[in-house]
């Protein structure tokens, strides 16, 4: 009776123990899960940060190709087709790494760039004094000229 009893109460102890065991795995289980779902969450709230950045910064594009638009009597898809073509050319990939660019050119194009923003304000595209500034400057090798000379000429065959 005693043996019997003694391999029962063994029998209920390995028992205990394995259920034991199997609590602390489905605690760790619990935990990891629980730290993957906060960091999901954080990942969540990030890309949603993210998000709201990118929407920003697209609306202020959206708008400021709307203002260049509107000065040129142009569509915003040409604006952007422009702009897209303008950053391949001159190998950027942005407007604030244009300005950067145009920073760091030489005077000569620096003032062949601020003559044709001016220009392009004005409406005034096609004068002389601008195809022929235009011209020095390429011919001195500044890739900002080179791109507003190629444009001034298609202009003119249209």
């Amino acid at each position: 009776d005693l043996d019997a009893a003694t391999r029962r109460l063994m029998a209920a102890l390995e028992a205990l123990e394995s259920a034991v065991e199997r609590r602390r795995e489905a605690d760790r289980d619990e935990n990891e899960l629980a730290a993957r779902i906060q960091a999901l969450g954080v990942d969540r709230s990030r890309l949603a940060d993210e998000l709201d950045g990118s929407l920003v910064k697209s609306r202020r594009l959206e708008r400021a190709n709307r203002e260049i638009a509107e000065r040129l009597g142009l569509s915003q898809h040409t604006v952007k087709n422009y702009l897209f073509r303008i950053f391949d050319k001159l190998g950027v990939s942005s407007r604030v790494e244009l300005l950067f660019m145009t920073m760091n050119q030489d005077s000569s194009s620096q003032s062949v760039f601020s003559n044709f923003l001016k220009n392009c304000s004005d409406g005034n595209l096609q004068g002389d004094s601008m195809l022929t500034e235009c011209q020095e400057a390429a011919e001195q090798g500044s890739p900002i000229a080179q791109l507003i000379l190629s444009q001034l000429y298609r202009m003119r065959k249209t």
